[in-house]
Order: structure tokens, then C-alpha cells, then sequence
């Protein structure tokens, strides 16, 4: 009768779940795609040129590749709620770091950071997932969540400089309002049990 119960709350429990891996994943695309909308101000204030601009949109993909061989062996170790509250704080305090960069290299760094926690996510994600759900569920709830970074972007590109810049006024405040929202994410995911 109690393994009932549990089953029951589990499975009311993992589309709560589903949503919030979700909702990490919308944070991510957003804040991975908030610089290129953000490139002329950006240039125009730090007095970057166009092939340091180009370095910095790569340095993601320069830290992330590399971590992604590890990240799996370490989501083991860490637990994965850890590790999940870990990276989705990492992507936040990237755009974070982002807003207060002064030249080439702080934004290059504070960009770098995202690297570090996007390949957590991507990982621990389906981790998540195969946890909850079985079966022919697995794969619609797969499919959902792998929605969530491309509409994430897909607003980042389409909200940031049409509406958000207008509203908020400078490119550091608009990195700023996405890293909330990103923290709001890590705040939420730290109070669940995953």
C-alpha cells in the first residue's frame, strides 16, 4: 500500500520535474543567446572588434567540448541534483559576470563560465529524465524538454533588442535581468527533490 502511494506521487511528481528541466533548459538557450542581439553595444563600449566578438561567442564551445567527456563520471559522484543546481547556477552567473566584463578578456572569461555549466546540464538533463519517466513517456518527455533551449533562444533573439533594451536601457542591465531569471531557476531547483 505505501509503494502505491510512492508510485503515485512519483508519477503526478515527474511532469513537475519535466517542466522545471525545462524551464533550466529555456534559462540556458536564453542567456547562451543574449550576446550575439547585444554585439553592437557590446563592441561599441568595450572597443572590441568584430573577430574579438567572434572569440568570445566561441569560448562556450572552447570549454564545453572538453568538460563534456567528464561531466558524466562527476554527475555520478556529485549526485545529480548537485549537479544540476550547479550548472544551472553557473549559466546566471555567467551572464552575471557578463554584464560587469570592462574588455576582451573579463567578457571572455565570464562567458567561459557558461561553458562550464552548459555541459552539466545537457548531460544531467536526460539523467533526469530517464529517472522519471519509462517507457513510451521517456520519449515524449524527451521531446518536450529538448524543446526548451531552442525557444529559450528563439526569445533571447527575438525579446532582447525589439523589446528588453528599450525597457531596461544598457546591455549590462539587460544581461542582468536574464541572470535573475536564471537565479530564480536555481532557487527553484534547490528547494525540489530531484
Amino acid at each position: 500500500m505505501e509503494n502505491e502511494a510512492r508510485l503515485s506521487i512519483k508519477s503526478n511528481y515527474r511532469w513537475v520535474m519535466l517542466a522545471l528541466i525545462w524551464l533550466a533548459y529555456f534559462a540556458f538557450g536564453m542567456i547562451g543567446s543574449s550576446i550575439p542581439p547585444l554585439v553592437t553595444p557590446i563592441a561599441h563600449d568595450l572597443a572590441l572588434t568584430y573577430s574579438q566578438i567572434g572569440s568570445i561567442l566561441g569560448a562556450v564551445l572552447l570549454v564545453y567540448i572538453p568538460l563534456a567527456i567528464s561531466v558524466g563520471l562527476l554527475i555520478d559522484r556529485a549526485g545529480m541534483k548537485r549537479s544540476i543546481v550547479a550548472a544551472v547556477a553557473l549559466v546566471p552567473l555567467s551572464a552575471f559576470l557578463q554584464s560587469f566584463a570592462t574588455d576582451f578578456e573579463t567578457l571572455f572569461l565570464s562567458v567561459c563560465v557558461f561553458g562550464i555549466g552548459g555541459p552539466f546540464l545537457s548531460i544531467g538533463a536526460p539523467k533526469i529524465v530517464a529517472s522519471w519517466f519509462s517507457g513510451k513517456e521517456r520519449g515524449l518527455a524527451s521531446g518536450i524538454y529538448m524543446t526548451g533551449p531552442f525557444i529559450g533562444m528563439s526569445t533571447s533573439l527575438a525579446i532582447t533588442n525589439t523589446v528588453i533594451m528599450p525597457l531596461i536601457g544598457t546591455w549590462r542591465d539587460t544581461l542582468r535581468l536574464y541572470a535573475l531569471l536564471g537565479f530564480l531557476m536555481v532557487f527553484i531547483l534547490s528547494l525540489i527533490h530531484i
